[in-house]
């Protein structure tokens, strides 16, 4: 058990969970406009324009490759 401890696929996965459950946790936020009408901000993700939609996922996929890239340097060292 000690071993995987020190595995840097075991990080990386650990990263990925962590980013993947924050993304999550942002999506249930809930925020409101000037009527008062509120909702969470998965509701507002799901009807956005096309390019706020891939803004939002270039961002997760950016962190994910910065996260596997020092993963990848790691293995490698």
């Amino acid at each position: 058990m000690n071993r995987i401890w020190k595995h840097p696929v075991f990080w990386g996965v650990v990263a990925t969970s962590a980013i993947f459950l924050f993304g999550l946790w942002i999506g249930m936020q809930e925020f409101c406009t000037a009527a008062d009408d509120c909702k969470s901000k998965y509701s507002a993700f799901l009807v956005a324009r096309p390019n706020e939609i891939g803004d939002t996922l270039a961002g997760f996929a950016g962190a994910l490759a910065f996260v596997w890239i020092i993963v990848t340097v790691w293995l490698q060292s």
